[in-house]
């Protein structure tokens, strides 16, 4: 009922699935592992819908639940739980680092910051007075307006620290478009970062994201340059680039509603490119 509530995206699918091989694995007194549950929920999903696998949620929601599994301990005593809650989100802002620069070209230094304070307020306060809100709605009407109002506030106060923190440094780390070769390098480091305690070296790791995070991006040769033409609607936004300038002729149209052809079109294509001024 929550997950078609939750309008049955693919990490609720993904989990609505890992919990039924769960509970069909304990009713039929089997033993089931995590591991196992996960390739499971994989499998039954990738049969219902083949082309999940070319969304970038495919990958972050069961590449993340895979590395939470193997990086993170079963935390005993209160202490031991909001350190877990901790290292989850270093685990997760780390190790999905190579992932979400290849699908979306950047990233956030304070994701593991703003998860810390948006996931208990969300899965604590929000989703609990809203769903009891939802409940109360059939029997009394002002009662489900009240517990809404009260799910309300902390949602207004988290969106007003989240606009803070946005502007802050860090917030938006663009980064130029990532190879394969670069991303697997990541994934291994990711890997090798997180493994179990008593694994030597566990450091070094570190050292496979820096092909991905400084990348050597190629520049024209002296006399050369090289052009990019961007389609901006009613005309070619044109990147000229040469061994040490870069210049833009035509940053696209700004429409009277707020769109902007330039934020859309033009500087996406020079995040991509390592282009970070212009001359």
């Amino acid at each position: 009922a929550y997950g078609a509530l939750a309008g049955f995206g693919l990490p609720t699918q993904r989990t609505l699935l890992m919990i039924a091989v769960v509970a069909l694995a304990r009713c039929r007194r089997r033993a089931t592992r995590g591991p196992q549950s996960l390739a499971l929920a994989m499998l039954v999903l990738l049969a219902w819908d083949p082309l999940s696998v070319l969304s970038a949620g495919f990958w972050l929601s069961f590449a993340g639940v895979a590395l939470l599994m193997m990086g993170l301990s079963r935390p005993r005593g209160p202490l031991s739980y909001l350190r877990t809650l901790g290292s989850m989100q270093l685990l997760m802002t780390v190790a999905l680092l190579p992932l979400t620069i290849w699908f979306f070209g950047q990233a956030s230094l304070l994701g593991a910051l703003s998860n810390l304070v948006a996931v208990p307020v969300v899965s604590l306060l929000v989703v609990p007075l809203g769903l009891l809100g939802t409940a109360m709605w059939a029997v009394s009407p002002t009662i489900a307006g009240w517990l809404w109002q009260t799910a309300a506030w902390p949602v207004h106060g988290l969106w007003w620290l989240l606009q803070h923190m946005a502007k802050w440094p860090g917030a938006h780390w663009y980064l130029p478009t990532a190879s394969p070769w670069t991303v697997a390098l990541a994934m291994l480091g990711a890997l090798w970062v997180f493994l179990p305690r008593g694994v030597p070296a566990r450091g070094l790791g570190l050292l496979l994201f820096l092909p991905l995070l400084a990348p050597r991006l190629p520049s024209p040769q002296e006399g050369a340059f090289r052009v990019l033409m961007v389609d901006v609607g009613q005309g070619l936004s044109v990147l000229v680039r040469t061994r040490r300038h870069v210049l833009l002729f035509d940053a696209g149209a700004r429409y009277p509603s707020g769109f902007d052809l330039g934020k859309a079109a033009v500087l996406p294509a020079m995040r991509a490119l390592g282009v970070s001024h212009l001359d």
